[in-house]
């Protein structure tokens, strides 16, 4: 239990008397919810390569242009 509760507080930030009143299934759905996300930090998805990515999805990761190619530009 001591264990579970050190777990709360340290790494989620509960304070003791938030981590001692929670029910125990709760207790426990925090520390398995915690685990899960710590382990698809440390197991990233695949990233895709560049041109199979979405401009949205560039733009988010800063890799977008802000002009067209010039062999795209055309003259009015």
């Amino acid at each position: 239990m001591l264990e579970e509760l050190y777990v709360l507080m340290y790494y989620i930030g509960f304070a003791w008397s938030d981590a001692y009143n929670l029910p125990i299934s709760i207790r426990k759905w925090f520390i398995k919810r915690f685990i899960k996300e710590i382990s698809k930090e440390n197991n990233p998805a695949p990233v895709k390569a560049t041109h199979h990515q979405t401009p949205e999805t560039r733009m988010f990761q800063g890799s977008h242009r802000l002009q067209s190619p010039n062999r795209l530009n055309r003259p009015f």
